[in-house]
């Protein structure tokens, strides 16, 4: 007996259940009642744009419209109405000029909804307002900047990009508003040069950034550039200068200064840490009468660069100590005369200034100076020629010649 009830229970159960489903499908699908619904920011689509850039032009205000629907219809019909299904079209295909517009648009119903099932109560635009423009290109600058800090003892090098151009392409109006693309690069106490590819922002004419919203309507020909930035070591080097001894005089006879005494390099390290000085050249002493400045210029390899840019140096040399005197020679003779020419020598005799100490000069005189003109590059004609000479000084090695310009006149005769 238990056990009938129980069944009997469990069969009145399962057919409520049945009854009530049947009842939920005959509301939804025979008498649906027909309900409101609100479909919020369904987006704007405009049908012809690519028309319109065939044309030269494009939507430059209003591309980013929605609107909101209040609907009534069947529940179920309601149920495929969202944002996503619903499309909201403005034809532009017609437009061949640029300026200002208000079109209306169509409401475009999802797959197997029809407009007769669907009543629009309210809508926030009736009409869709948006500016064409002229569309233009223009090529602009790729700048970079470092922002940060190398570590001691390195710089920052010229910052290389490439391409170093890009071209943008906009309405006229924004287009015209860009100065250049900026790559920013950032560190803190670098030592390694960067290379990679990065983002850029533009620029406008004021020197500041571009809203994200203007940029968003230009349309640049790539999204990255190759980004180079050296990373360089730096080092202060001191200059260096080398004396010949001559006229008597050795370093030991003389004072010098150069100015500046050092100037600051930066290189790769390969290259830049070998380097402890930097000869500038060799100074004769026997060219440096008492005191004399020289100049010379500051080489460095084509792996260095000359970050103090200081591109000469100037040296000043003093004799000190040695004392001079001047002598009349008059024993000149000649080599290498021209077959079939007598050479005689016009000057009687030259000035030579022999330096050294006290004591040695006391030991030389006119006697142990000689005039020696070589005459291999005088035309081989008749006449008188200004020819240098030099001067043999047959004495202690304690004294020397002061000087390289001693000329004499010689006369070749047949």
């Amino acid at each position: 007996m238990g056990k009938k009830i129980l069944d009997s229970k469990a069969l009145y159960i399962f057919l409520s259940l049945i009854i009530a489903i049947g009842l939920w499908v005959y509301v939804r699908t025979v008498e649906n009642p027909d309900k409101e619904k609100t479909i919020f920011s369904i987006p704007v689509t405009f049908e012809g744009e690519d028309t319109l850039e065939a044309n030269g032009l494009l939507i430059s205000e209003g591309s980013d419209q929605t609107v909101t629907l209040r609907v009534k219809g069947p529940i179920a019909t309601l149920q495929k109405l969202t944002a996503e299904t619903i499309t909201i079209r403005v034809s532009v295909s017609t437009i061949g000029t640029a300026g200002d517009y208000s079109k209306t648009y169509d409401i475009v119903w999802p797959s197997g909804v029809s407009s007769s099932d669907i009543s629009v109560l309210d809508r926030t635009l009736t009409q869709i307002d948006f500016t064409v423009s002229k569309l233009t290109s223009r090529t602009i600058d790729v700048q970079g900047e470092f922002v940060g800090n190398p570590a001691k003892g390195y710089l920052v090098d010229e910052i290389t990009i490439s391409p170093s151009t890009i071209e943008i392409t906009g309405a006229e109006t924004l287009v015209s508003q860009v100065d250049h693309a900026l790559v920013t690069v950032s560190g803190d106490n670098v030592t390694d040069s960067i290379s990679k590819e990065m983002g850029f922002t533009l620029i406008g004419v004021d020197g500041q950034p571009l809203s994200s919203e203007t940029s968003s309507k230009i349309t640049c020909n790539t999204d990255t550039v190759l980004v180079s930035v050296p990373i360089l070591k730096t080092k202060d080097i001191p200059l260096k200068i080398d004396f010949l001894a001559g006229g008597g005089a050795t370093e030991d006879n003389i004072s010098y200064t150069i100015e500046p005494e050092t100037i600051t390099v930066s290189g790769d390290a390969s290259a830049l840490d070998p380097l402890s000085e930097l000869v500038l050249g060799t100074i004769d002493l026997s060219t440096v009468i008492d005191n004399e400045t020289f100049t010379f210029p500051i080489n460095l390899t084509e792996e260095l660069n000359n970050v103090s840019n200081i591109t000469q140096a100037t040296v000043t040399v003093t004799i000190e100590g040695l004392a001079s005197s001047t002598f009349d020679v008059s024993d000149i003779s000649f080599i290498n005369v021209p077959d079939g020419l007598t050479a005689t020598s016009v000057t009687q005799s030259v000035q030579v200034v022999v330096r050294g100490t006290e004591e040695a000069l006391g030991t030389v005189s006119d006697y142990n100076i000689r005039l020696v003109a070589d005459l291999s590059s005088v035309s081989h004609a008749e006449g008188q020629y200004t020819v240098p000479v030099t001067v043999y000084l047959d004495s202690d090695s304690d004294v020397g010649v002061v000087g390289d310009d001693y000329k004499i006149v010689v006369s070749l005769t047949g």
